[in-house]
């Protein structure tokens, strides 16, 4: 019986941008060994989702996508732009907020 374990941690910056880092341990089956992947953390951050969408935009402008990809590669942009959108509102949100201390004169 194996065990995987996930830890998500985000961290957001002065300029609004989230960076993820995913941590993972795998647990084999007699439970003695670890795989663990701390030394290594991957980021994505926003940045990098909206670089996706910038490059879809392009690619298709150039018609680097034949007729029977575009329904998933639209699919694919819609979501990413749905969720850049998510994200960029909350963001809005959490800096319209008065901080701790701050009181609206």
């Amino acid at each position: 019986m194996g065990i995987n374990l996930t830890k998500i941690t985000s961290k957001t910056l002065k300029n609004g941008e989230i960076i993820y880092a995913v941590n993972f341990i795998a647990v084999n089956k007699d439970m003695s060994e670890t795989e663990t992947d701390t030394n290594q953390q991957q980021t994505l951050s926003i940045v990098d989702i909206a670089l996706v969408k910038q490059i879809i935009e392009v690619a298709n402008s150039r018609g680097a996508f034949r007729a029977d990809e575009l329904a998933q590669i639209g699919t694919v942009y819609n979501r990413i732009s749905l969720w850049l959108a998510a994200v960029q509102e909350t963001v809005s949100d959490e800096a319209e907020e008065p901080t701790e201390g701050e009181t609206d004169a």
